[in-house]
């Protein structure tokens, strides 16, 4: 066993042990690396002198400060930070709580950078150690003598959490081997690409915080001395060695002498005439770059500087004036002390030179014309914009510090940190009473239940679900054989998108919502085709596919639509003494071209639920629907381009030579749905062009079944979650872990309701479902061999039907216990008290859900303290995913809930619709009171409504459907 393997299990188990998830270890912990900081300054300051020449009081300022900030800031706002964040509720959870936790990841792995050695590896390990992870830090091996002083945190720190890995390339390549559950790293775009490629074998989620040539635009109307005095000081700090350092400038010919003039001036009252003597004047790292940084310098006219001593590995601080685009200085981020000036002809050239490149990390734009500024704002694309300075934006913790596109993936600082390393894990803690609210969800569904589910669920909207959608603006769909491309289509479908997307008219508000409303009425104008396209794939009922996927889709587009100008608009931070009278905000940006690849199951909804999400952020979507569900995905080839933009959004329909073709094309996001062995593959390709990924896949969800619970009630809700849509769903209960004294009685009330809601024989019921393809038919009857089958079993191979079935007394060892099933069967695996479940469930990889049915709220808070998954849902299942304000991912009223139950019914439809779309207030507290109170109140003037039609005896319209006489209204909305 390597060191490095060993190190990682040793901080793997510590973790385990769960000692750094109580805030006191982690406030202890942050005390510790303060008293690192301020015991071993003298250590640290002489270490990086000998690294890269930099001074006592450049380390304080530079390095030292910024560092303790942040750690001062995670002791003040931890407990704040950690708690539990209440969510806007729909009416189907009322009186339910609902809440985001955050959670600690697990081990982290933190690659530190050799230009700021404490600074950019020690600030990653403040927010891991606030979010109660487990850390290994690998410092850059290039400055050697910081690294040694970082081997000390063993001194300071709890040894077996937290270990620093020294060494070269062989040891980095060690550590990535290993499983992370995140890994952060700063460095240069060559290293991060590898970094994500490794990555992606464990399906690890990463942080790169990289670099690129951040521009700097020179208006002629500004005041030329201040701007060029920020402008060399941002530019020869820490000797050019920073990743948002100005790299170079752009600006109009006739004041590029004026420009020159007085940047000497500057360097000159900054490091006086002789640079290389001056304490506060940096070196270059090693003779590696220096070599490099001259190489590069080839070929352009030097205007001030470019004097040279390779022994010291000094360069003066240089500028290059009258460069060209071709220049070898133009092609590579320099991170050296060397400055060239491009001049262009105006604005309009200067942004046409950034788009044409990579999109940098920063832009900076000097100008006294705020036309200027917004104009350059609205037109590039870049991970911050600072308009007249540089750098500064670094000082504010309450800006997301981190880039886009090839300048890297991710955001820290301050409670950006500690957010990027935690699990936001969604929570809904339910009770078992009032089941009659549920009927609206179960089999067998009719047209009634159909139009109350409409109405509840469109009543409900979720919007920070949305903004986080809209943030990371991205989309999905999968692509289906059935309409075969010509060769090259994937990459001109592309191109073209792109087109569209770089004329600029997706960054209009107005736009925007014309596609949104379009997609809404391709929904409303084509519901009965889609219906038929899903009968086809997948044997879904009408009802299932409004209830499952239209609906929602209708919510989501209103809430889009609705929430769009607050969405875009710039959100203003806190500042800082250094910033107090400066304009200081977030603007959320379109990315680019996104990559949407859908999943077969949920055709309708997991393809077109990001692209929502894509439009009302500004991009420009290449969709591909599953070539599995081929009448859905052949339909939406025909359909979007009758609606939408046909040259912003595109579909690419075929199969796996289509997709890879996709993958290999260059994206600025891909949003991906369907299984880990796929997401491993699409993570691989991102990593090619350092393409963000949003992989959303599944998982075998465990549901642990309390002795002390309403069996009838649960298993009810347990049998509509597990076998709605023939058990193909990604959050469905994967398996029931239960004691061995309740098996037999949960196995008699999970028969029982299978009849309920399906007859005699499912087979003949519209409300059950069929596999969506021989392949997966044969590998669920696989998995089933050698189980002990206590209901169901049968199975038809021409219709590709597999009645309910649930398996007994299943061993952990059992092929079915291997992967997930996602199909119609059920596995009971008993255990013997709580403490084995929750050891059951962590010696297994983390599920995309966690159910647990329990009275008792010790066994309750036990089970969400000691596991670990993508959300958790207590007494009941799958509800979480229609609360838009809870972030869906891995890692009520009873009269609502009966409206999901079979027999499905136009009432039932309706009660559906309004719980599910019915929008509450945010609440202060996990359950709100103002939200009971208005709807107790809301209650009574519909029952005294109905008392007065009931006087009246007409017959009244109804929502969406018309009631023949007073008593067919239904009944259970009023209990």
């Amino acid at each position: 066993m390597s060191r490095e393997e060993l190190v990682v299990q040793q901080a793997r188990k510590a973790f385990q042990s769960g000692r750094s998830k109580s805030l006191d270890f982690r406030i202890e912990q942050l005390k510790n690396l303060q008293h690192f900081i301020s015991e071993k300054q003298k250590d640290i300051t002489d270490a990086l002198q000998k690294d890269l020449c930099k001074s006592e009081n450049g380390t304080l300022l530079y390095e030292i400060l910024g560092l303790e900030g942040e750690i001062n800031l995670a002791l003040s706002k931890l407990a704040e930070w950690a708690a539990p964040r209440p969510v806007d509720k729909n009416l189907l959870t009322i009186f339910d709580e609902v809440y985001i936790r955050p959670e600690p990841l697990g081990v982290v792995l933190i690659i530190g950078a050799w230009n700021y050695p404490i600074a950019v590896t020690l600030q990653p390990l403040v927010g891991a150690i606030a979010a109660g992870n487990a850390a290994v830090i690998k410092p850059s091996e290039v400055s050697i003598h910081t690294a040694k002083v970082l081997e000390l945190l063993n001194m300071y720190l709890d040894p077996e959490m937290y270990h620093v890995v020294t060494g070269g390339v062989p040891e980095t390549q060690e550590l990535l081997r290993q499983r992370f559950d995140h890994i952060f790293y700063t460095g240069n775009s060559t290293v991060g690409k590898l970094v994500m490629e490794a990555a992606a074998r464990h399906l690890t989620p990463v942080t790169l915080e990289l670099g690129g040539k951040s521009p700097c635009y020179v208006d002629k109307g500004c005041d030329l001395r201040i701007a060029c005095r920020r402008i060399t000081w941002g530019k020869y700090l820490n000797c050019g060695q920073t990743c948002i350092a100005p790299d170079y400038i752009l600006c109009e010919p006739s004041i590029q002498d004026k420009v020159v003039e007085e940047i000497r001036k500057c360097i000159q009252e900054f490091y006086t005439n002789d640079p290389k003597s001056f304490t506060d004047y940096g070196r270059i790292i090693n003779q590696r770059h220096f070599k490099r940084i001259m190489e590069l310098i080839k070929g352009s006219t030097v205007a001030i500087g470019g004097e040279q001593d390779e022994s010291q590995c000094y360069i003066a601080p240089t500028v290059l004036k009258d460069v060209t685009p071709e220049s070898k200085v133009m092609q590579e981020e320099i991170f050296g002390p060397v400055l060239p000036i491009v001049p262009i002809n105006g604005l309009n050239e200067a942004i046409q030179f950034i788009n044409e490149r990579e999109k940098p990390l920063a832009i900076y734009i000097f100008s006294s014309n705020k036309k200027v500024i917004k104009k350059m704002m609205m037109e590039t694309s870049s991970g911050a914009l600072l308009a007249n300075d540089c750098l500064v934006h670094y000082s504010i913790s309450d800006l997301p510090f981190g880039g886009v596109g090839n300048s890297g993936t991710g955001c820290y600082h301050g409670k950006y940190t500690f957010d990027r390393l935690s699990h936001l894990r969604s929570c809904l803690i339910k009770n078992l009473n009032m089941e009659r609210l549920n009927l609206i969800r179960y089999p067998p569904h009719t047209a009634e239940k159909l139009r109350w589910a409409r109405l509840l669920l469109v009543k409900r909207v979720n919007v920070r679900r949305w903004r986080q959608v809209a943030q990371v603006a991205i989309l999905a769909a999968l692509a289906a054989f059935v309409v075969q491309e010509g060769d090259g289509m994937e990459k001109q479908a592309v191109e073209i998108a792109r087109r569209a997307f770089n004329t600029g008219r997706s960054r209009v508000l107005h736009y925007r919502v014309k596609q949104l409303r379009a997609l809404q009425t391709l929904i409303r104008e084509r519901q009965k085709e889609i219906s038929a396209a899903l009968t086809h794939d997948l044997h879904r009922s009408e009802f299932n596919t409004s209830l499952l996927e239209l609906i929602g889709l209708e919510n989501e587009i209103k809430l889009a639509e609705r929430e769009l100008s607050d969405w875009t608009r710039p959100q203003p931070v806190q500042k800082n003494l250094l910033t107090l009278t400066d304009s200081v905000f977030i603007k959320a940006e379109p990315l680019g071209v996104v990559l949407i690849i859908g999943a077969w199951n949920y055709p309708w909804s997991l393809t077109l639920g990001p692209l929502i999400g894509a439009i009302a952020a500004g991009n420009a979507a290449v969709v591909k629907p599953s070539e599995l569900s081929e009448n859905s995905a052949s339909l939406l080839k025909v359909l979007l381009p009758q609606y939408l933009d046909q040259e912003m959004y595109h579909v690419v329909t075929g199969g796996v030579p289509e997709t890879q073709e996709l993958l290999r094309q260059h994206f600025d996001h891909i949003f991906y749905t369907g299984n880990s062995t796929v997401g491993k593959l699409v993570m691989e390709a991102a990593a090619r062009h350092l393409t963000p990924v949003t992989l959303e896949l599944g998982g075998k969800s465990p549901c642990y079944i309390d002795q002390n619970c309403d069996l009838a009630v649960a298993c009810r809700r347990i049998t509509w979650g597990k076998f709605s849509n023939c058990g193909q769903t990604c959050i469905a209960p994967d398996y029931i872990l239960c004691n061995a004294s309740i098996q037999n009685r949960l196995i008699e009330e999970i028969r029982q309701t299978l009849q309920k809601f399906y007859g005699e024989n499912p087979k003949n019921s519209p409300d059950y479902g069929r596999i969506i393809s021989q392949n997966h038919f044969e590998r669920v009857l696989t998995l089933m061999e050698g189980c002990s089958v206590a209901v169901g079993g049968e199975s038809d191979k021409s219709q590709r039907y597999i009645a309910p079935t649930v398996l007994k007394d299943v061993l952990p060892h059992a092929r079915i216990m291997q992967e997930e099933i996602f199909g119609p069967v059920l596995p009971i695996v008993t255990v013997s008290d709580l403490n084995e479940a929750i050891r059951f469930i962590n010696d297994r990889d983390k599920p995309l859900a966690l159910y647990i049915f329990s009275s008792d709220k010790k066994v309750i808070k036990r089970m969400l303290n000691e596991t670990t998954s993508g959300g958790v849902v207590v007494n009941d299942v799958m509800i979480h995913y229609t609360i838009s304000s809870l972030p869906f991912g891995g890692v009520g009223m009873e009269s609502l809930n009966k409206a999901r139950y079979p027999p499905q019914t136009a009432s039932r439809l309706r009660t559906a619709r309004f719980f599910m779309l019915s929008r509450l207030f945010s609440c202060a507290r996990l359950t709100c009171a103002w939200a009971v109170i208005s709807t107790i109140l809301a209650l009574g003037l519909l029952i005294a409504l109905l008392v007065i039609l009931l006087k009246v005896g007409h017959q009244v319209p109804y929502l969406y459907g018309t009631c023949k006489s007073p008593s067919s209204y239904p009944h259970f909305i009023f209990h």
